[in-house]
C-alpha cells in the first residue's frame, strides 16, 4: 500500500517546520481496501529496521521506510487502544531498543 502522507508534510517534518508533528506521526486511522486500519508512523533516523509491537495480541508488524531520512510506517489492524503498542528499533549494528511511541499519547500542551 502506498502511504497517504503528502510530500509537503514529510518535507516540513524533516526540515523541522511542521506546525503539528502529531498530524503526521503516531497512530492514525486510515482506510485500506475498504476496511479501517491503523497507520503507525515514526521518525527514527537511527533505525535500520523498525517494528510495531502489539502487546495485547503478542504480534509484531514490520514498518517500511517511506523516506530515506528515517520516516517509517506500518499499516496494522485497528485496535481500540491506540497507545497499546511499542516500537522496536534495530540500529545499523543490530542493537535492539524497545520504546513507547511518544506520539501515541495525546498532547499535553494546549494552544492556551
Amino acid at each position: 500500500m502506498r502511504t497517504q502522507v503528502s510530500l509537503d508534510n514529510v518535507g516540513a517534518l524533516l526540515n523541522g517546520r511542521h506546525p503539528d508533528p502529531f498530524h503526521l506521526l503516531g497512530p492514525h486511522e486510515v482506510e485500506q481496501n475498504g476496511r479501517r486500519a491503523l497507520a503507525v508512523r515514526a521518525f527514527l533516523p537511527q533505525g535500520d529496521q523498525v517494528w510495531v509491537l502489539d502487546k495485547a495480541h503478542q504480534v509484531s508488524h514490520p514498518m517500511r521506510r517511506i523516506h530515506p531520512a528515517g520516516l517509517y510506517e506500518a499499516i496494522c489492524p485497528l485496535q481500540e487502544d491506540h497507545a497499546g503498542y511499542q516500537l522496536r528499533v534495530a540500529d545499523e549494528q543490530g542493537r535492539m531498543t524497545t520504546m513507547h511511541d511518544p506520539y501515541a499519547f495525546p498532547a499535553l500542551l494546549t494552544d492556551y
